[in-house]
């Protein structure tokens, strides 16, 4: 019995995890765009506010980043998004974004992070 309850409870923190997360990322405030050299693609830096979603969402702001990252193309079609590199931490308001020839590079807590994309070339 001990061990259905705990089961179930555990079930609902991941649930209520999960729905804040999602949350948070719909809630984020855009707060910097740079486009890739050709024009191809965009980085978008996000700030989430994981604190105005309740208790819950301040015990996730403890092991999150102040923000995230999606690269876009010129068309609006997301290609990348670091929103759900969970292992990983990002601060787009410590320092920007920059491209080099199709490579897109982010500030995280862990140094940089960053994805090769041809067709942003």
């Amino acid at each position: 019995m001990l061990i259905g309850v705990t089961g179930g409870a555990l079930l609902l923190l991941m649930a209520s995890l999960l729905c804040v997360k999602l949350e948070a990322g719909r809630s984020a405030k855009l707060y910097d765009r740079v486009w890739s050299e050709s024009g191809a693609c965009y980085i978008d830096a996000y700030i989430t506010s994981y604190k105005s979603l309740g208790s819950i969402g301040k015990t996730l702001a403890l092991f999150s980043g102040n923000g995230f990252y999606r690269v876009y193309s010129r068309e609006g079609r997301e290609i990348r998004s670091s929103e759900w590199l969970l292992w990983q931490r990002d601060y787009p308001n410590i320092e920007g974004a920059f491209w080099s020839e199709g490579h897109v590079t982010y500030s995280t807590s862990s140094g940089y992070g960053g994805w090769s994309l041809p067709e942003c070339k």
